[in-house]
């Protein structure tokens, strides 16, 4: 049971490697302390980086969620942004909303488990050229 659980976690890693290496690198990136002087610099975007700043774990569907962004500023053209929220199931979208200077999300029903959540200007599906910020690992359980 562990190994499955272990052979899970490391294909949804690749998935996420292969599929979106500038989120990837972004989750990395926090872990990074320094690198060799004579390292290149990595050709993939760095999003800025989403803290949940009121909720404890695990985190519950249909509870709202405020986040902090760092050095995030809109794209010119940007007008709508939204929650993505990606698991192994793929991606749920959620509204985001500015109230009393913060931004908030409701975690969508249906989420559950390990989830990633980002914030994109298209419901259309995620790539990193729709991605503004994050991501940031959640832990979701059930209500």
């Amino acid at each position: 049971m562990k190994d499955n659980l272990h052979r899970h976690k490391r294909e949804e890693l690749l998935l996420i490697l292969n599929n979106f290496p500038g989120q990837a690198y972004s989750i990395a990136a926090q872990f990074i302390a320094s690198c060799p002087g004579n390292t290149s610099e990595i050709a993939v975007k760095l999003f800025p980086s989403i803290t949940v700043t009121n909720t404890g774990y695990p985190t519950v569907s249909g509870s709202t969620l405020e986040l902090s962004v760092s050095n995030a500023t809109l794209p010119a053209g940007v007008t709508n942004v939204y929650a993505a929220y990606v698991s192994i199931l793929g991606p749920v979208f959620a509204n985001v909303t500015y109230a009393d200077g913060c931004i908030q999300t409701v975690v969508p029903d249906g989420v559950n488990g390990q989830t990633y959540m980002l914030l994109t200007s298209s419901t259309d599906g995620i790539s990193d050229d729709n991605t503004l910020a994050g991501p940031v690992i959640l832990e979701v359980g059930s209500k």
